[in-house]
């Protein structure tokens, strides 16, 4: 393997633990890589400042160099900590959206920091959104959407369904946008060309970091647009099959077990 100069990783089922934390060791291997000079970065699903703000609670934040947050709509310099924004989505792909799902069961999101914004709330959708650390503000999305950036719209759905709400989702012919699944309880409707690997292009470029000498760390479908730009690319064994078959390798650890410590240990 050659050297790798960068590493970066989700957030969600790889870095962080079942308990939503990053552990001792792995705070340890963070801290080991930047006393290396080797340039650690978060690429995740969640609001850049919300991330920004918990790095502290999480004992990494003097050793993280840049976050790309919301699936890759968002880029956050730690040195400077201004945060730039990809194109959000137009009003009218919103009420497309919203139209194609009326009377399923389903709720609709637009995450704003460490708030949801949903047409409806349920006791299930309350319980994810609460250990996600967040909560939820039932409100009109049309009307919200016409004053606030609305850089994803997102459907929290029983994982029951989930499958069909895919399905129909395909049968909606629609270029200005793409649908991922980030859960198994949940989708994302973004700009068809934002995704983890376009905000890690951007990274790279305004940090003048070669992206052949990153390696990347993810576990979700969403990760596979991350893992199709780097040079070197690991699953975590909890993985989704999608983002196994994708990455160039998969690991035999799950985000219980430590992945950056596994990593800095066996591959740098």
């Amino acid at each position: 393997m050659k050297k790798i100069e960068w590493i970066v990783s989700d957030l969600d089922g790889t870095l962080l633990n079942d308990q939503k934390q990053v552990s001792k060791k792995n705070q340890k291997a963070i801290q080991w890589l930047f006393e290396h000079d080797i340039d650690f970065g978060i690429v995740s699903g969640r609001p850049t400042k919300t991330i920004y703000e918990t790095l502290d609670s999480w004992h990494i934040k003097p050793y993280v160099r840049f976050i790309v947050g919301m699936n890759g709509a968002a880029f956050m310099d730690i040195s400077t900590q201004e945060i730039t924004y990809a194109p959000s989505l137009s009003l009218d792909v919103i009420q497309k959206i919203l139209n194609h799902f009326k009377g399923w069961d389903v709720c609709f999101q637009i995450l704003d920091e460490k708030i949801r914004y949903t047409d409806r709330s349920t006791a299930s959708s309350i319980r994810y959104t609460t250990k996600c650390h967040e909560r939820e503000v039932v409100t009109d999305l049309i009307e919200y959407s016409k004053n606030h950036r609305v850089l994803k719209l997102m459907i929290y759905c029983d994982p029951e369904i989930m499958e069909q709400v895919r399905n129909h989702t395909n049968t909606l012919k629609e270029d200005q946008f793409s649908a991922i699944q980030t859960d198994d309880c949940m989708l994302e409707f973004m700009s068809s060309d934002i995704h983890k690997g376009s905000g890690l292009l951007k990274a790279g470029k305004q940090l003048h970091l070669d992206l052949n000498t990153c390696l990347s760390l993810g576990d979700a479908d969403n990760d596979v647009s991350m893992f199709d730009v780097t040079g070197y690319s690991f699953c975590v064994l909890n993985g989704t099959k999608l983002a196994k078959e994708k990455a160039k390798y998969i690991l035999p650890y799950t985000n219980e077990e430590d992945i950056i410590d596994k990593i800095v240990r066996k591959y740098i």
